[in-house]
């Protein structure tokens, strides 16, 4: 706290000396009157070149956004040029420069930010360094940089020969921000190659794609590490402590970790295939480090942990071919005309659009039934990630609608009550007349 406190005092101190000594001078009024004269120059300059830019840029489509883009820097560039000229005109003569140090670190901190936005678009970091960059020029224009410096290093404590501080702190993070950065973009490279080529299927492109980030995560670490001076050795405690972790808290996590990567180097099931685990059914969308996105026919997305693929009875309806066969069983009487109830359920089934033309469907007595002629017509079908219920109900319905054309019965069970002998009382009552 004292730390802390000495320095708001040093702060104060420096910036009331640099107002009042800097700004509420007359040298500084002449400052003022000399930046509103470098503003208006540089607003009339930019407007003229903006005329002759909005011309070009109509003339030529091509270069029209990158004119749009140039037109944007104009204002903050033509403002920095003309006062750090007159900054640099102010020093020879020997007069103080804050004001105009002031005002030609903002917009050269603008012109960088604009950059920063161009170029990295909407990166979730972008704000954050905009935001740093801004603290870091108002520190240095107020000659406060080097004091916050070493505030932000006295606060901390020594543990053997290290020296952990707040500004360590900072250093390590914006070290490994951007090492984390600069490793991200050359995996984003390599995976695009990845994915492009033709010669690795899916599951191998995934594992490769996951093996790099993890691998290049590690580097970016071990580089921030080096950087800041922790000596690696010391990762032999830090890995003692991980294996505790894992031994109790991560234990799952590490497991669905190792069991995705089985799933991937054993090709069991890569994105795209059709399974079925624990009644659900649906097409897997993405495999991720820890869990299986899995698309069922209502829309509802399932997050499968990788180690329920492993150890629970899962059944991949495309594994090698995406081929199924599938049946449905009806039933007929047994005063019906089978061999043209076989024709018909075959070319009811033949209607359907999901039904592969390819292989026929084959019609089959399946079985004499106490009550009917047990049916069974079996057929192809190339798309089960579009369900396999529905198909059946359709095929259902379409051997109905053509039976009832037919007049082709679909029994139900009946049973025959045959009564050998009644009471005396039943007979008596049976025997007398009705009124």
């Amino acid at each position: 706290m004292e730390v802390l406190y000495n320095y708001i005092q040093t702060l104060y101190y420096k910036l009331y000396d640099q107002i009042v000594n800097e700004v509420f001078t007359q040298v500084g009024l002449i400052q003022l009157g000399l930046l509103l004269l470098v503003i208006v120059i540089s607003y009339y300059l930019t407007r003229l070149l903006r005329k002759y830019i909005n011309i070009v840029a109509d003339k030529n489509e091509k270069i029209k956004p990158i004119l749009i883009h140039f037109s944007s820097f104009l204002l903050p560039i033509f403002f920095f040029i003309i006062a750090s000229i007159a900054q640099f005109a102010m020093q020879k003569i020997g007069w103080n420069y804050l004001i105009f140090n002031i005002f030609a670190t903002y917009f050269a901190v603008r012109i960088i930010n604009k950059m920063l936005t161009i170029i990295f678009n909407d990166e979730f970091w972008l704000d954050p360094v905009k935001y740093f960059i801004w603290l870091m020029a108002f520190l240095n224009v107020l000659n406060l940089l080097d004091v916050t410096i070493r505030a932000l290093d006295k606060i901390g404590f020594d543990y053997g020969e290290m020296h952990f501080s707040l500004l360590l702190l900072i250093k390590s993070l914006l070290t490994f921000l951007l090492a984390l950065w600069i490793t991200s973009k050359i995996a984003d490279l390599i995976q695009h190659n990845i994915t492009k080529s033709k010669r690795l299927n899916a599951s191998v492109k995934i594992l490769l794609n996951k093996t790099i980030k993890i691998l290049l995560l590690i580097i970016a670490i071990l580089i921030a590490m080096n950087i800041i001076g922790v000596k690696l050795t010391a990762l032999t405690v830090l890995g003692g402590a991980i294996g505790v972790g894992i031994g109790f808290g991560l234990q799952k996590i590490f497991s669905n970790f190792i069991s995705g990567f089985i799933l991937l180097m054993d090709k069991a099931i890569k994105p795209g295939d059709v399974i079925e685990i624990d009644n659900t059914f649906g097409v897997i969308q993405s495999l991720s480090t820890r869990y299986v996105t899995l698309l069922t026919i209502e829309e509802k997305e399932h997050l499968i942990p990788n180690e329920d693929l492993i150890t629970h009875k899962v059944i991949n309806w495309s594994h090698s071919n995406r081929m199924i066969r599938l049946s449905v069983d009806v039933g007929v009487a047994y005063n019906t005309d089978i061999p043209l109830a076989m024709d018909l359920i075959t070319e009811a089934t033949k209607k359907l659009n999901r039904v592969y033309k390819f292989r026929q469907p084959k019609a089959l007595i399946k079985d004499f039934g106490t009550s009917s002629i047990d049916l069974s017509i079996t057929f192809w079908i190339k798309d089960p990630e579009l369900g396999i219920d529905n198909i059946q109900s359709e095929v259902r319905l379409e051997i109905w609608k053509t039976f009832k054309e037919h007049n082709i019965q679909i029994p139900f069970p009946q049973n025959d009550v045959y009564i050998k002998s009644l009471p005396e009382s039943a007979k008596l009552e049976n025997s007398l007349p009705s009124e």
